[in-house]
């Protein structure tokens, strides 16, 4: 590995934030990311794994009214929530989406 390698940029990270690993990859393909594709994307189904991350990542999420019906949905959910407030995430823009991918699987699928 050169020294080029190694400061090399990283691609900007995007939670996408779910109750479970389908509903995750659901998300994402709805904000037109393939999870696939993308080198940024990270997938967080369980409220302790929202810890550590940098303040004001982005992330994004859907149809968090039906998470509750979990226990481990309504705690992922709440957590969400408080991180949201003291600004640790926050919901991704137009620029986070595209930096991950938006569009790309589309464009790609357009091209065959």
């Amino acid at each position: 590995m050169g020294i080029h390698n190694q400061f090399a940029k990283l691609p900007p990270i995007l939670l996408v934030i779910a109750p479970n690993l389908m509903a995750c990859v659901k998300t994402a393909r709805e904000f037109g990311i393939e999870p696939g594709l993308s080198d940024g994307l990270r997938t967080v189904s369980q409220a302790y794994k929202l810890r550590g991350w940098s303040r004001g990542t982005p992330f994004i999420a859907q149809d968090r009214g039906s998470w509750a019906a979990t226990r481990q949905g309504h705690e992922l959910d709440m957590v969400l929530d408080i991180y949201v407030q003291q600004g640790r995430l926050r919901i991704a823009n137009e620029r986070d989406l595209l930096e991950a991918g938006s569009g790309l699987f589309e464009n790609g699928k357009a091209a065959q």
